[in-house]
């Protein structure tokens, strides 16, 4: 049965990446508070030469609008340099963005190709920004966002369930009751020892 759904993956469906189907990955840290602008003005200064060295060296403030929807919404409200972003651009697309906003910090990339250059760099983010994060404010949480793209290699109905296992513990059984595209978000911590976790 295995290796039947195995041949009819293949032939229905190709990763986007070709070798892999991850286009974007991002890891991002939430505070457990706000930061003020202040401190983000010190992230984005400590941040700065290192980004830059990675060739993520446009860099620009980012804008955040706030709204309410209902029909007594008040009207949407601007703020102004919420925070910094740090681009490395591939022609007019962000191929890795590192982001620095009041409630946390966000690196994403869509040029990923291995988790050890990936975690490698993140790193080198983290061990800069989280030390100066820490006179403000917290961790309150840690998340690993990936987006997998598999692309149908035929016209018509293709069997979205072939690019999972029908037996995983992640993925809820409902999910295979259709075959149209669904999402699914999962994930915990295993225990390596008493301090450090593997997600």
């Amino acid at each position: 049965q295995k290796a039947g759904n195995d041949v009819r993956l293949r032939s229905e469906w190709s990763p986007a990446a070709g070798t892999h189907a991850i286009v974007k990955v991002s890891a991002v840290v939430s505070f457990s508070e706000n930061v003020t602008k202040v401190t983000i003005g010190r992230l984005a200064d400590a941040v700065r030469e290192l980004a830059y060295s990675h060739d993520l060296d446009k860099e620009g403030p980012i804008n955040a609008i706030t709204m309410a929807i209902g029909p007594a919404s008040p009207p949407p409200v601007t703020q102004e340099n919420a925070g910094v972003v740090f681009h490395k651009m591939r022609g007019a697309l962000s191929a890795e963005a590192l982001s620095v906003v009041p409630d946390g910090i966000r690196f994403e990339s869509s040029s990923y190709t291995r988790w050890v250059a990936f975690e490698k760099q993140v790193s080198e983010y983290l061990e800069v920004l989280l030390p100066v994060a820490a006179q403000s404010a917290t961790i309150k949480s840690l998340a690993l966002e990936y987006i997998d793209l598999f692309v149908a290699q035929q016209e018509g109905d293709a069997d979205a369930t072939l690019v999972v296992d029908r037996k995983s513990d992640l993925i809820a059984r409902a999910s295979f009751k259709k075959l149209e595209p669904f999402h699914s978000h999962c994930g915990w911590f295993e225990p390596i020892n008493a301090t450090f976790r593997r997600l």
